[in-house]
């Protein structure tokens, strides 16, 4: 598979966002959200993390649009196939060996027969990135509903992009994300939109969804906005160096610190939106200080650590349940970066060898194969 050249900047930052939303995910070691805890509040808005991953999704689909030509042998809708398809296969190479550590994880916890051939099952929706369609999924890194929704929105806009990139980035794009985060802030006081259980997580009308369709919409203005960053001249480059390293201050100052979630995190995706296309543009202050090839591996470490990080909390939460939080959370965290590590690996030696990966999918459907035998043999010895 082809590989495009990374920036040190994004990546260090995707980092500090999966960090972030690890911690987010962490409190439900103790059995409660951070906004139900009264004591020292760290990570309490870090679900915001998931913005930063839609917007830069949003910008390189955006930038990815940029290069097409009417006069190209392939068709917009042949070139988002393509598009589709090779970001499928990326993210496929590294969900594939987390969904099985996972399920080892989950089987350590709690054994069973019924239950394993029955997730297994349910396994294959996931690993197709299907289930924020609406179909029944067992979610074996409890994380996919962001990869789903991030794909299926990515399908559905980028023929858009392709013939009126400059229509739907200057006029369609902030309608969208101002309106749905709007109604999300409105309905249920955050960008996570309305508390009303998990199912409102899955199929298109409900939020998780229609949170990938703002976010990633906000991308696209972002990509806009950096080539207008780059037209500027050089007498104006301390301002926006300011404009950059303000907007990931503010940012993860409050994703990190901030006590409680309220209405005003939209307002902080703001300022955050502009650092993000000054971090892609030419005129970038931060980009020479994130050059070295460790924050591109920081970058790669990242989707690991996210895919990973919930089967680890509750690993940790139910074999040390005695532990007090700030321990607990250090053990949390090496335990995440230790499992994250082989699935780093593997995940990289599939994306470079699409044949394996193809392999990979044949296998899962040999899973579906086998669990629905799994499932017979139970019901035939009622285990």
């Amino acid at each position: 598979m082809q590989t495009r050249e990374r920036n040190g900047t994004i990546d260090f930052f995707k980092f500090c966002c999966s960090v972030m939303v690890a911690g987010y995910h962490g409190w439900l070691m103790g059995g409660f959200y951070p906004k139900d805890y009264t004591g020292t509040y760290v990570f309490v808005c870090g679900y915001l993390a998931v913005e930063f991953f839609f917007i830069v999704s949003g910008y390189l689909l955006t930038a990815k649009a940029a290069t097409y030509s009417p006069a190209a042998p392939q068709t917009i809708y042949d070139t988002n196939l393509n598009m589709i398809r090779r970001k499928f296969l990326r993210i496929f190479a590294y969900l594939y060996p987390a969904s099985i550590l996972s399920h080892a994880i989950s089987q350590f916890l709690n054994y069973s027969p019924r239950t394993l051939s029955s997730n297994l099952r349910l396994t294959v929706t996931e690993l197709l990135n299907v289930d924020m369609l609406g179909f029944p999924a067992y979610r074996s890194t409890q994380m996919s509903w962001y990869l789903s929704a991030m794909l299926f929105v990515c399908f559905l806009i980028y023929p858009v992009l392709c013939k009126k990139r400059e229509f739907f980035c200057k006029y369609a794009a902030p309608i969208l994300s101002l309106t749905l985060y709007g109604i999300a802030v409105k309905t249920g006081g955050s960008v996570r939109g309305i508390e009303v259980g998990p199912v409102t997580w899955q199929s298109f009308l409900y939020r998780g969804m229609l949170r990938a369709v703002a976010g990633i919409s906000l991308g696209c203005v972002a990509y806009e906005l950096k080539v207008y960053f780059d037209s500027l001249v050089d007498h104006e480059r301390p301002l926006l160096a300011a404009f950059e390293i303000f907007g990931y201050a503010l940012f993860f100052s409050h994703g990190f610190f901030h006590p409680k979630w309220d209405n005003r995190d939209f307002l902080v995706l703001l300022p955050l939106l502009l650092s993000i296309s000054l971090s892609f543009s030419e005129n970038s202050v931060l980009r020479r200080f994130f050059r070295h090839p460790f924050f591109n591996w920081l970058g790669a470490f990242s989707f690991p650590i996210y895919l990973m990080h919930p089967w680890i909390r509750s690993a940790v939460a139910e074999l040390f349940p005695s532990l007090a939080i700030v321990p607990r959370y250090a053990l949390y965290f090496v335990l995440v970066f230790a499992f994250s590590l082989p699935v780093m690996f593997l995940g990289q030696r599939l994306s470079r060898e699409i044949t394996a990966v193809r392999h990979a999918l044949f296998l899962t459907f040999l899973f579906l194969i086998a669990a629905e035998f799994l499932l017979w043999m139970c019901d035939a010895l009622n285990l």
